[in-house]
């Protein structure tokens, strides 16, 4: 009797190691302003080599979109390097290069097992909701210093100064403090998601720790968006029961206005910029008018990254689109990245309750970008983008399997 192969799933599982590695791999230092990641060297690296050996395309509009998105980037850098004097940088190059990794991600997922990605990635999140929650208590604790010790691996000094001593804003396993807010709010999500669907008390008990997680971020941006997310979903959530939401509600406020003033850099910040005497705000006002005046001068294409002449900080990730690849750029980025989730099928009583949940999970964690980039980077960021783009092509690739396998079931009772 012949015993069947078991189907290796070589690239698929290197994929899942490299996208959850964005997440919770430090990067190493490489001299003073460089810094290379576990992500940045099996995507740039090991994943075009893997390319190569099987070179079929297959169609994707993520891909094609992201393939847009690069275009635009590089024509905007040409057309600053041709007609606006910038200075050539080989740090242009290389955000660029950094910028194509979501692209590079999105042509190799093209050619993955959806389903067992979708399947392996709701078996992985459940463990790293966890891991979150551990190192987000062991950091506003610092307990017996290692929470100083693990943040140091993630953030700069200044970020670690201040999460020990007078702000406690943890950082996680992000680059700073909002990066960090971003990383807990799609476990947050996850979880509320998966408590709604599955009804699985883990997943309630996880929710209620991430929520107190991302608290002591101390994100502004962040917690504007989970009441934005957690308005919306009690009131549009269709298959959660009055009764369940009402408790829900008093669950989640009641962690809020609790715990609400023990955080006081979030608590103050909101009063002062109630009061206009926010510094961290008028600081970023100011950043985006110098944005805003450079975007005047070449409004259409933008100047590129220009790194050589323009600071690489902005604090508004909408204002640094537009100085560095104009309107054109703005219009193109934010169709491709906010239109992402909605590809492919939109019937989700046909879909696997793994699928529906990252599905769900997806079309609420926009609302999480819209708010990032107000005052931070989404697109830009090493950490958040790729997490995205894997679970988009994931989901979207898993939806298009559905829809086939529905429309060859409708096809086969025609035909008898």
């Amino acid at each position: 009797m012949l015993i069947p192969q078991r189907k290796t799933r070589f690239l698929e599982n290197i994929l899942l190691f490299t996208v959850f590695s964005a997440y919770f791999f430090p990067g190493v230092k490489l001299g003073s302003s460089f810094q290379l990641r576990v992500d940045d060297a099996i995507v740039l690296g090991l994943l075009p080599l893997l390319f190569t050996q099987r070179p079929k395309l297959y169609k994707s509009p993520i891909v094609t979109s992201l393939f847009l998105i690069i275009s635009v980037m590089i024509i905007s850098t040409l057309y600053g390097y041709l007609f606006l004097g910038v200075p050539q940088s080989s740090r242009d190059i290389n955000e660029i290069v950094r910028l194509s990794k979501p692209l590079l991600l999105g042509v190799l997922l093209s050619r993955c097992d959806s389903e067992y990605l979708v399947r392996q990635t709701d078996r992985l999140m459940p463990f790293f909701s966890g891991l979150l929650i551990i190192l987000g208590f062991i950091q506003y604790f610092n307990i017996a210093g290692i929470g100083g010790f693990i943040g140091s691996f993630y953030a700069p000094s200044h970020h670690i100064e201040s999460m020990v001593g007078y702000s406690h804003r943890i950082v996680l396993t992000g680059s700073d403090p909002n990066i960090a807010a971003a990383i807990a709010m799609l476990f947050f999500i996850y979880n509320l998601i998966r408590a709604t669907i599955v009804k699985k008390k883990s997943s309630i008990i996880a929710s209620g720790l991430l929520l107190i997680v991302v608290l002591m971020t101390s994100s502004r941006t962040i917690f504007l968006a989970l009441i934005t997310i957690l308005s919306i979903f009690l009131l549009t959530a269709k298959n959660v029961r009055f009764v369940y939401k009402v408790l829900l509600l008093i669950f989640i406020l009641g962690i809020i206005i609790t715990l609400y003033n023990k955080f006081q850099y979030l608590a103050l910040g909101f009063s002062m910029a109630l009061e206009g005497k926010n510094l961290s705000l008028l600081y970023r006002f100011d950043k985006w008018r110098i944005a805003w005046n450079s975007f005047l001068l070449s409004p259409l294409l933008g100047w590129g990254p220009a790194k050589a002449i323009m600071s690489t900080t902005v604090d508004g990730e909408y204002f640094l689109i537009l100085r560095r690849f104009g309107l054109i750029g703005l219009i193109s980025i934010l169709i491709s990245i906010f239109y992402m989730p909605f590809w492919g099928n939109r019937f989700k009583k046909s879909m696997p309750i793994n699928l529906l949940i990252f599905d769900t999970v997806l079309k609420y964690y926009l609302i999480v970008i819209f708010f990032v980039m107000i005052t931070n980077i989404f697109i830009g960021s090493y950490q958040l983008m790729l997490v995205y783009v894997f679970l988009s092509m994931i989901v979207y690739k898993g939806k298009k399997n559905v829809k086939n396998y529905s429309f060859n079931i409708s096809s086969s009772k025609k035909r008898h």
